[in-house]
């Protein structure tokens, strides 16, 4: 594993920030059991998008991350396939570094829960089947990667709890409301223009609502890991989040996803199988219909097509 340094420091100053994050992540490996044989580089960088974009030309195809209202990216964690081996590389942001020097604390948190993917990844593709994306219909092939990211984002909290300040806390809680507040803006009042014939299907489904969804969906995750870990309910942590999933209406879909995280994930990763992700996308299929998207496969023309229907709940 290479941790390179692109920040400005000194020599002295250089070896020492090396010296931390090896020993750092030495220790997660061992207090957690990782697998981290992947992790090939950790990064650092002055200026992430640069960094991201030297990625993007060494894998060939644009790395997206995320950069809006509700959240802006502090690392990415990617996978490549070079010489038919994945390897894992971590890139830190500028964020991260100075997040590093005002709270170290809560900097190695974000750390672990890095960490914790690399090993989830590493475990899950040795279990999965080759070529198990081309095996999905195109309703699973909408659903399961949105149902992966969450139940990635529900462990990796989940782990990272161990190292749990109240920055990454607030933060969780903070992006959660962020989201819930903007769901007005984002997905009832874009839905209306729809239907109204003022924005077109693909400009509201695609630019609105399934980023935003994702977005929610993974906020939720976040913050259920957090709250396993802590042995808390999110009522008892921030009543404000959760009185605003009960005003909108999604209580039910909430709490129901949580039962299934706390029936399916016992053993996660080791205990991953192909229909993991089976109930959590369902969930997701019944918040869709409660703000008025159906999604169904239909036999159109002898080829089962995915067919969207939006209505008034």
């Amino acid at each position: 594993m290479n941790i390179i340094v692109k920040i400005n420091l000194g020599e002295e100053e250089t070896v020492a920030f090396k010296d931390l994050f090896q020993s750092t992540i030495a220790t997660y490996k061992e207090a957690f059991s990782f697998d981290l044989s992947r992790l090939e580089s950790v990064i650092f960088a002055s200026d992430f998008k640069e960094e991201l974009q030297l990625l993007s030309e060494r894998i060939k195809k644009p790395v997206l991350y995320t950069n809006n209202t509700q959240a802006v990216a502090i690392v990415k964690c990617m996978t490549i396939i070079e010489d038919n081996k994945p390897i894992d590389i971590l890139i830190f942001s500028e964020h991260y570094t100075n997040l590093l020097f005002s709270d170290a604390k809560s900097a190695m948190n974000i750390l672990l829960h890095e960490l914790s993917h690399i090993y989830e990844n590493t475990i899950i593709d040795k279990k999965s089947p080759p070529n198990l994306n081309k095996q999905l219909s195109e309703y699973e092939y909408t659903f399961v990667p949105v149902a992966k990211s969450v139940v990635s984002e529900f462990y990796a909290n989940y782990v990272s709890s161990a190292t749990l300040t109240q920055f990454n806390l607030e933060s969780t809680i903070d992006s959660l409301i962020g989201y819930l507040l903007a769901l007005d803006d984002k997905i009832i009042k874009t839905r209306e223009l729809y239907r109204n014939n003022r924005m077109d299907l693909d400009t509201f489904l695609y630019d609105y609502f399934f980023v935003y969804s994702r977005g929610l969906y993974v906020s939720f995750a976040y913050a259920l890991g957090y709250c396993h870990g802590l042995s808390k309910k999110l009522n008892e942590i921030s009543p404000k989040a959760y009185n605003l999933i009960k005003e909108h209406g999604l209580a039910s879909i909430y709490n129901e996803l949580y039962e299934i995280f706390l029936k399916k994930l016992d053993g996660y990763p080791n205990s991953w199988n192909t229909q993991l992700y089976k109930p959590i996308y369902e969930n997701i299929h019944q918040y869709y219909k409660k703000l008025g998207i159906s999604a169904e496969e239909r036999d159109i023309q002898g080829v089962m097509r995915l067919y969207v229907n939006v209505f008034e709940p």
